[in-house]
């Protein structure tokens, strides 16, 4: 409306071309703007790491953030929202044993894609479905690991312990961010279904590389 009066009070083209590439410039600057604000919220760790020039400012700093709800990169290209992990629980010790109780059944088995019962054989979302609804620690129907992601609270690595989910991204060519999971354990290391199911260290090149997430179920 604004633009239409300005157009209409010019009287003559030259007034209207003058107003005409007034208001492309405010168009311009805004769109920079909004572009400026989007990345000054989507550092990556080690851009605040640089930005605030010692580990205890960054820390202090990540620790409200999180607290928060607000996001980080994760370095795959996708930013994780961590949520509100305090009014999660983690599973307990009994839990836990209970869950791994049922997994390590399977330990040596080979890989068998869409396979989710001991009878068929496990792939990664498989075997984490049947470890979790058979043990009793959570029913979670067959699904696959992007579902299962979307189902989870998100947490840092620093928050999550044994029994949590870790994600991973693009271990194989697909759409979908989430291509596969494993069931943490602490301490670096996950039981998963690869070929064959076994445990295995995230840490390692491979797997630091296909880092996207930890998880909660809730």
């Amino acid at each position: 409306m604004v633009i239409r009066v300005l157009l209409m009070a010019a009287q003559n083209e030259k007034a209207q071309k003058t107003i005409k590439w007034i208001l492309l410039i405010i168009i311009v600057c805004i769109m920079i703007l909004l572009s400026c604000i989007e990345a000054i919220f989507s550092f990556s760790d080690s851009d605040l790491l640089d930005m605030f020039g010692s580990e205890e400012s960054y820390a202090s700093i990540r620790e409200a953030v999180e607290e928060y709800g607000y996001y980080f990169n994760n370095g795959s290209g996708e930013d994780i929202i961590y949520g509100d992990w305090s009014n999660t629980d983690a599973i307990n010790p009994e839990a836990f044993k209970r869950l791994m109780g049922e997994a390590t059944k399977y330990i040596g088995r080979v890989y068998v894609w869409g396979g989710s019962t001991p009878a068929t054989g496990f792939d990664c979302s498989g075997f984490v479905c049947w470890s979790y609804t058979k043990s009793g620690v959570y029913n979670l129907p067959r699904t696959t690991a992007q579902e299962i992601y979307n189902k989870c609270v998100k947490l840092p690595r620093e928050k999550a312990v044994a029994g949590d989910l870790v994600f991973f991204t693009k271990t194989y060519p697909t759409s979908s961010p989430v291509t596969h999971i494993g069931i943490y354990v602490g301490n670096g290391r996950m039981l998963h279904c690869g070929d064959p199911i076994g445990y295995a260290s995230i840490d390692t090149a491979y797997w630091q590389q296909h880092f996207y997430s930890f998880g909660r179920l809730p």
